[in-house]
């Protein structure tokens, strides 16, 4: 599998999450095993559209049925996310996974905001810290797999 495709489930990702922040710096490929991980910070699960993201490589393709399943749980993500999300923020989540199960297809780049692609991540260029691999999120999580 080409490297760009194992972005899909981080371009899928931030579009649920709406990241704020998503910059190529902020995915990698671990040397040693050629795990892709994609690091966030806090600025995710706003209710207002927020997203910002340099992955659009996918815009207006058909997202994977395998990517999609775990969206339609949706519904049952009030009692998983109530402890971390305000109930707005939950709402706009389920929202948002309800959008992407209906058009079932990645958005095109909104106008309003600066875009870029990213067109090959190399960890051999910058090898990532310790810390940042302990902190990583790895984008094959349970919703993912």
């Amino acid at each position: 599998m080409e490297d760009k495709n194992l972005l899909k489930p981080v371009m899928l990702f931030d579009l649920l999450i709406n990241n704020a922040d998503r910059k190529g710096s902020h995915v990698f490929f671990e040397n040693e095993t050629h795990k892709l991980y994609a690091i966030d910070h806090g600025v995710c699960f706003h209710e207002e559209n927020k997203l910002r993201t340099v992955i659009w490589d996918f815009a207006g393709q058909a997202i994977p049925d395998e990517l999609l399943a775990p969206l339609f749980q949706a519904d049952g993500w009030s009692a998983l996310f109530a402890n971390y999300l305000s109930l707005t923020e939950v709402v706009a989540l389920q929202n948002r996974a309800e959008r992407l199960l209906t058009s079932r297809t990645f958005p095109q780049a909104p106008r309003d905001r600066r875009t870029s692609h990213i067109h090959h991540c190399r960890a051999d260029r910058d090898p990532p810290n310790i810390w940042l691999r302990t902190y990583a999120l790895q984008t094959r999580t349970h919703w993912f797999r």
